[in-house]
């Protein structure tokens, strides 16, 4: 027998009295991948699956590897396959939510993502990939309740936090955009964009000192980004927002 990881022979004793556990093989191929061997770690999910179609965590590392070394589209399809044999695995459906966004299929995201969270809410980092699909679309109301969500998951996520500033900016929601980045300062998000995207919000609600006191600080923070608070302080008029 052709073992994924080199074995002390009692191991493989151990492992032959029960040759059809996935278990076995999962863990042949979770000690395959820990040293490196992503060939050999792939056969031990699959000789799992082969014990047992079912069993889920072989799916989600089989498809990541698959991901590495074949690229997103053949991932989405092998979760696809996979989710058949599991259809009610959390992770299967947010593994093709996952490589939905990658490839760009941003229309089908959000009932994948959907599909994903009925079996499992928890996971923030989801529902910010159905935001920042929804973005693409100009989906924004969407994308700001998604990342609302996520945020209420993980309400220190600077990231998520930020992104939902950009949403209410796009929605034109400037007091809004304000809130989210003094929640984010809070979390040690004093960074060039934020004070970017506050100057520009203020020059939305006609505060302009305001606006180049953050204008200012974008550039002490990332003197490279001059250009854009040019490009911003020339082009943002408060007239344009009504």
């Amino acid at each position: 027998m052709e073992w994924p990881v080199t074995l002390p022979d009692e191991v493989k004793r151990a492992f032959l009295a029960n040759p059809l556990d996935p278990r076995i093989w999962f863990n042949l191929g979770a000690l395959a991948h820990n040293d490196g061997d992503g060939p050999a770690a792939m056969r031990g999910f699959r000789r799992a699956l082969i014990c047992e179609p079912a069993f889920a965590p072989a799916h989600g590392h089989l498809t990541v590897l698959v991901a590495k070394s074949a690229g997103p589209v053949a991932a989405l399809n092998l979760a696809g396959r996979l989710a058949k044999a599991a259809p009610v695995s959390a992770q299967n459906r947010a593994l093709v939510t996952q490589y939905l966004f990658e490839i760009g299929e941003d229309a089908r995201v959000g009932t994948a993502g959907r599909a994903s969270l009925v079996l499992d809410p928890t996971p923030a980092g989801l529902y910010r990939l159905m935001a920042l699909s929804a973005s693409r679309l100009q989906e924004m109301s969407e994308a700001a309740r998604f990342l609302r969500r996520a945020l209420m998951l993980r309400p220190d996520w600077t990231a998520a936090r930020l992104a939902l500033a950009g949403a209410w900016f796009a929605l034109e929601d400037f007091q809004a955009v304000l809130r989210e980045l003094d929640a984010a300062l809070r979390h040690e998000a004093d960074t060039a964009e934020a004070a970017l995207l506050r100057g520009r919000a203020l020059v939305a609600l006609d505060r302009r000192d305001d606006a180049e006191q953050s204008f200012n600080t974008a550039i002490r923070i990332d003197p490279d980004r001059r250009f854009e608070v040019e490009m911003a302080r020339r082009t943002m008029d408060a007239s344009l927002f009504g």
